[in-house]
């Protein structure tokens, strides 16, 4: 067999003619023997027996190959390796008189890659010279390619283990030998060279906190108590960190008492899902802190309105406990007037995510109702999908009793005007918005229509000489303690003349006592105003008269 594209040179021997008949029947009986292809090759590369695996091999089983010069024996293409490779192995061994063992590989007719151990063994002569070489070529192609497989399978597991963070381990319960995968290393930091293959090196490694825990669970495994081992665990890196694993085995052998004999497990690096664990648990118990602490009415629901969870403001105000409003929809809770409202609001919840705030009525336990403001939010899964909804609802009942003590208030107070003609201006200093009653009759001349609710209207309407004066009180009063106010001040009436009014107000202030509502009442005191001037130019006409009477006594007596 050639090892290179040229034709080796043998060495120059003389033919061993026929005084070699004992040499060839003790080869031949050597050929036949073997199972692997072989062949007796002389000094000349000339092949002088061959066995039925090699003509099976090389596809000669019609003709006789002895003869032939071994290299240049063909199956359809060159057998000879491509140049750069080692010497062909017989050259060498005629060379050097010894047995060699070598590899090659090469394509026939086909492409088909072939890959061949080559055994080469001289056989010598009286004088000690190379009459022979038994040449065996045995046929690895199959196992090269197993192999081949083996380390791709390998590679693909290794490529694997890295990605998921995953390291193996392989422990002999009975010696206590355990056998640490690369990739274990790696994740902790360790290189090959610094890992111990025992037990007690993994277990030093735990955190003590994990110790007894670990060590209960492994140890009911080994006994057979449970069929597999897994547990959470912090284990310690090189650099002295500690990294959450997740470590799982499965005893592969037991003896005849079921007790482990060998354990194969993986350790996953789990540590970026602790983390996330933790923040979860974290912002769970913030939520449900927050949850639970509202003071309005929190329901959680699914798609079809069927309440999952509900906080305790919510079972309160409901008088229900929780398993009676799982047994409900948030539609019986908030709707259920049988309307279709609860149809115009889902559709509502889904169209824009969210829905206007809307009042209703919900029945407690006990039957009696409580007015609510409800607004439900639409959750979506990662998707976009509808997931379920989140209602919170708050008890308006101090709101609905003050609304209507409000309004019985403006009654009154539109009953008050109407009975003393006298005009009330309600003054929403928050808003700045103001109502004046009784609005079903012309102020001051102007028609309801014309009067608007701004400031604006009111201040443009005060006498220009007297405005500066009334703002700067009222103003005044409402930057201080002050509970009331008043002024008096002229007031243009739609004719362009103007009225007399007593302006008094009371200032309605918060918890903090920042003022947000001014109630006055507006009499028309122009008449007495009026009598008053009349009053005053008749006194100052008198004084005067006085005056002139006594210039003319002091005259007359002088």
């Amino acid at each position: 067999m050639s090892t290179s594209q040229s034709d080796p040179s043998p060495p120059n021997r003389p033919d061993p003619g026929a005084d070699d008949l004992g040499l060839r029947m003790t080869a031949r009986t050597l050929i036949e023997g073997i199972p692997d292809p072989a062949m007796l090759v002389d000094c000349q590369y000339r092949i002088v027996l061959a066995n039925e695996a090699l003509r099976d091999m090389l596809g000669e089983t019609e003709r006789p190959i002895e003869g032939d010069v071994c290299y240049e024996v063909r199956t359809g293409a060159d057998m000879g390796p491509p140049e750069g490779v080692a010497p062909c192995p017989l050259q060498m061994v005629l060379q050097h008189k010894a047995p060699l063992s070598t590899y090659q590989h090469f394509r026939d007719a086909d492409g088909t890659e072939v890959h061949l151990d080559i055994t080469a063994s001289p056989i010598l002569d009286d004088a000690g010279e190379v009459a022979y070489v038994v040449t065996i070529l045995r046929d690895v192609t199959d196992r090269v390619r197993i192999l081949r497989a083996l380390q791709k399978s390998e590679h693909r597991l290794e490529l694997a283990l890295l990605g998921g963070d995953l390291g193996t381990w392989d422990w002999n319960v009975r010696t206590g030998e355990v056998l640490y995968d690369t990739c274990w290393g790696q994740m902790l930091g360790f290189s090959r060279d610094q890992i111990e293959p025992t037990l007690d090196f993994w277990e030093k490694l735990i955190h003590p906190e994990d110790r007894s825990y670990v060590k209960h669970i492994l140890e009911s495994h080994v006994r057979g108590d449970v069929p597999y081992y897994e547990a959470e665990i912090r284990i310690r890196t090189r650099g002295g960190q500690y990294k959450w694993v997740l470590s799982r085995g499965k005893a592969m052998e037991r003896d005849v008492n079921g007790t482990a004999i060998r354990i194969v497990g993986v350790h996953q690096d789990i540590t970026q899902r602790m983390e996330v664990r933790n923040r979860l648990r974290v912002s769970e118990e913030k939520y449900r802190s927050l949850f639970e602490s509202s003071l309005d009415a929190i329901v959680h629901t699914d798609m079809d309105g069927r309440i999952l969870d509900a906080n305790r403001t919510c079972t309160d105000m409901m008088g229900r406990s929780l398993d009676e409003l799982r047994a409900m929809t948030c539609w019986d809770m908030a709707c259920g007037r049988g309307d279709g409202a609860d149809g115009a609001l889902r559709k509502q919840v889904l169209s824009r995510g969210y829905s206007d705030e809307f009042e209703g009525e919900v029945t407690r336990g006990d039957g009696k109702t409580v007015p609510v403001g409800v607004r439900v939010w639409l959750i979506r899964d990662y998707r976009g999908r509808p997931l379920d909804m989140w209602a919170i609802a708050r008890d308006i009942s101090e709101r609905k009793r003050s609304e209507l003590a409000l309004r019985s208030s403006e009654q009154r107070l539109q009953l008050l005007a109407k009975a003393t003609n006298e005009v009330v201006r309600d003054w929403d200093l928050r808003t700045g918005e103001i109502r004046w009653s009784p609005a079903d009759r012309p102020l001051f001349g102007h028609e309801p229509q014309q009067v608007t609710g701004s400031v604006d209207w009111w201040k443009e309407h005060i006498h220009p000489e007297d405005r500066v004066r009334v703002t700067f009180g009222l103003n005044a009063a409402l930057r201080g303690e002050a509970e009331t106010w008043s002024d008096e001040y002229r007031f243009r009436r739609h004719d362009g003349s103007y009225a007399d009014l007593l302006d008094r107000g009371y200032i309605v202030r918060d918890k903090e006592h920042r003022p947000v509502r001014i109630v006055a009442s507006l009499l028309d005191v122009s008449e007495r105003a009026q009598t008053e001037r009349d009053l005053a130019r008749k006194a100052a006409e008198l004084e005067e008269r006085n005056r002139h009477l006594e210039t003319l006594a002091r005259k007359a007596a002088g």
